[in-house]
């Protein structure tokens, strides 16, 4: 299943699907034709899960308001989500979205640095409103003239299957590092600090390309002896997707200094999260 493109294309216009109904892993047209949904990644557990459509029922029928507002249930989730990550990510803040969220941590981390540049990846995608679009190489390499900002730096995707430096190699990971920390090294000759490194842990939007745990570390500590904040985009790795840990940093050995998730959180309803250190948080109204 694919999603339209809204009219825009030079070869053949692809059918709209009229997708009525989801159940589980299971997507159907008004007329019950079947489809396997390979590309909703919102449906964390599953579409119309029971247990997700009745606390969903509930919670309408009781409670629904700005989250201005503080509820007991508000301090249950967010002890909750807290205490599955590292004791320094304590602070968390609620959006409507993963977008949303990336736009907010960028906004963190340009506070706390006093610095504008951001280091990302190829076919990266962190979003495509506002500012995450222009931090998402995935996204305005489709849009016909678009010139992305100076202080977007992009630096090799880590692909050991068709990039520069293969699986044979037992120094590619730290190899794909070593850009990254020439592109830093780059920046301070000409006079440019860093806000940030923003990736996607497994780098899924450019295929899943999971690099040794020594590339994370290296490039961790580059960005931080520069200035920066790393940050992890959890939008398709947390909540235990990789199997092994409930964040997908949690693979390769390194805390970022923010972490973001988007709608899975919530099984597709429109909720994100930036999580950070109190220290962190405390620059955003400095």
């Amino acid at each position: 299943m694919e999603p339209t493109n809204g009219g825009h294309s030079s070869g053949p216009q692809k059918p709209t699907l009229n997708i009525t109904q989801a159940t589980k892993q299971y997507m159907y047209e008004a007329n019950n034709l079947e489809y396997l949904d390979c590309v909703n990644s919102e449906a964390h557990v599953g579409h119309s899960h029971p247990q997700v459509v009745c606390k969903g029922q509930q919670q309408f029928g009781q409670l629904v308001t700005a989250q201005s507002f503080v509820s007991e249930n508000l301090k249950k989730y967010v002890k909750s989500l807290v205490s599955s990550l590292p004791e320094s990510l304590s602070v968390c803040f609620f959006t409507t979205s993963g977008p949303e969220a990336n736009d907010l941590a960028l906004r963190l981390a340009r506070r706390y640095t006093g610095e504008r540049n951001v280091v990302v990846v190829e076919d990266a995608h962190h979003g495509n409103i506002g500012v995450t679009l222009d931090i998402s190489p995935k996204m305005y390499s489709k849009v016909p003239g678009y010139e992305p900002p100076d202080w977007v730096h992009v630096a090799p995707l880590p692909d050991q299957y068709r990039g520069q430096h293969h699986y044979s190699d037992e120094d590619a990971s730290i190899k794909y590092a070593a850009s990254v920390e020439s592109l830093l090294e780059g920046m301070r000759s000409r006079g440019q600090g860093v806000a940030a490194f923003f990736a996607e842990p497994y780098f899924v939007s450019g295929g899943v390309h999971p690099p040794s745990p020594q590339y994370f570390t290296r490039v961790a500590s580059a960005v931080r002896s520069h200035g920066g904040l790393v940050i992890a985009d959890e939008r398709q790795t947390g909540l235990g997707r990789t199997g092994d840990h409930m964040w997908g940093f949690q693979s390769f050995g390194v805390v970022p200094d923010i972490v973001t998730i988007g709608k899975s959180m919530a099984n597709g309803y429109p909720m994100g999260a930036v999580i950070c250190s109190r220290e962190v948080s405390e620059k955003l109204g400095g």
